[in-house]
């Protein structure tokens, strides 16, 4: 687990978040979220997580210009940490905006082809001691999966690319949960297909629709646990 010291301001801005999610403060800093709404706190948190400047460093100099004022303070912050714990990218959430999510990386957006063939959010918490492994779409949807106790990473959409086959091959079990929509059954059966194509051996399940809930409001896995459900059924 990434470790990372949080004072009071950010604790309480992940309450905050925590409300309106119906997530608790312990999962979020499980996961090392973060939001800044203002460049002191911004500050103070690379004063008590020198770790990050690297990371972090070049987007408070660049807010001190007012470059990244809009993108940073007051987005919800995902960073996306390797297995050894080292920042890869950032995603930057925007709730109630037409572009929803911005992934950043060490000040560059991650639109060039590597960056998408390998980005995965949730390495850091992935236990390969595990048999089975639970794949989601999105960030909120794998935030709620480790608050549930599931060994869980998302690829971030319905695309799978070589690099997340080969991590994906290391378990046992892979257990789709993709979003209960059209794209999520497409992406399902593309990701079987993938698998099998690689060679791998072990147990492949999908989820049924709308996770076995019998629920039509429920498109994903975070909807599921939020309205109650205890359950993800498979096919």
């Amino acid at each position: 687990m990434v470790k990372v010291v949080y004072n009071d301001n950010l604790n309480k801005n992940l309450e905050e978040l925590g409300k309106r999610r119906e997530l608790k403060l312990q999962t979020l800093q499980d996961v090392g979220a973060l939001i800044f709404k203002t460049r002191g706190e911004l500050k103070q948190f690379l004063k008590d997580n020198p770790q990050f400047k690297e990371y972090l460093g070049w987007l408070h100099q660049d807010m001190n210009k007012g470059k990244y004022t809009f993108n940073m303070l007051g987005k919800n912050i995902m960073p996306s940490y390797l297995s050894d714990g080292t920042v890869y990218f950032y995603i930057l959430y925007f709730p109630n905006k037409e572009m929803k999510y911005r992934n950043v990386y060490l000040g560059e957006t991650v639109d060039d082809v590597e960056g998408k063939k390998t980005k995965m959010y949730g390495l850091d918490l992935l236990d390969y001691t595990q048999d089975k492994v639970y794949v989601v779409e999105g960030v909120f949807d794998r935030v709620r999966m480790v608050e549930e106790g599931y060994n869980t990473v998302s690829i971030l959409g319905t695309s799978i690319t070589p690099y997340q086959l080969k991590v994906l091959k290391r378990f046992k079990e892979v257990n789709l949960c993709f979003d209960s929509d059209k794209s999520g059954g497409i992406g399902m059966e593309s990701a079987k297909k993938l698998l099998i194509k690689e060679g791998y051996t072990g147990r492949i399940r999908g989820r049924t629709p709308n996770f076995g809930s019998g629920d039509s409001t429920v498109k994903d896995v975070d909807d599921l646990f939020r309205k109650g459900y205890t359950e993800i059924k498979f096919e």
